[in-house]
């Protein structure tokens, strides 16, 4: 199976038909990347929510932005979230690769700061989780628990005075193998 690999803001994923009989046939997989303003639950939810009824669903890579809460067996159980989730799960593996050197704006609590990365080699430890959301409050719905995977590349070893390279990526496909987690961190990084 091939792979269309698309970069784009998940705007028209719910546009997809429902009915069965325009179901699409899909051939070759499709894996739609957003970045931090694509992760939104509703997402998540809905796309499993079609896995479920068997409709049409594209896959996803979402650079992940919130530190999201985890769904509680137990209501007096301690709250988990997914960062400290990634700090417990066992490293997979190490990636090493060149980085040119970037300018960017970094926004710290409401003020903007302008930033060089310096061209470097990075290593990266890899982890990954499978686990299952709280859903958001909404007033008047109830969401469904979201059964999602993330993939974390932390750099180990950033140069004196630069924050480290943290990538935290929500995906649809499984990923429970270092080759697995290097194949979702090429497509993030493309």
């Amino acid at each position: 199976m091939g792979i269309i690999f698309q970069s784009i803001i998940f705007h028209n994923i719910f546009t997809l038909p429902n009915d069965a009989d325009q179901a699409w046939q899909f051939t070759i997989a499709c894996i739609c990347c957003g970045d931090r303003e694509s992760d939104i639950y509703d997402l998540l939810s809905e796309h499993q929510r079609r896995c479920k009824e068997g409709g049409p669903a594209a896959e996803y890579l979402i650079r992940s932005y919130q530190n999201r809460a985890l769904n509680q067996p137990e209501k007096d159980a301690p709250k988990r979230t997914l960062r400290k989730a990634l700090q417990k799960s066992e490293v997979l593996g190490v990636v090493e690769f060149d980085i040119p050197e970037k300018k960017f704006i970094k926004k710290v609590k409401g003020s903007s700061h302008r930033t060089v990365s310096t061209e470097r080699r990075i290593e990266q430890e890899i982890r990954a989780v499978t686990v299952t959301l709280r859903p958001p409050y909404r007033k008047g719905v109830k969401l469904d628990p979201a059964n999602v995977h993330f993939v974390e590349a932390r750099e180990t070893h950033p140069p004196d005075g630069e924050d480290p390279i943290v990538w935290t990526l929500v995906t649809s496909p499984s990923v429970s193998t270092l080759e697995e987690a290097i194949t979702v961190l090429e497509l993030y990084r493309n």
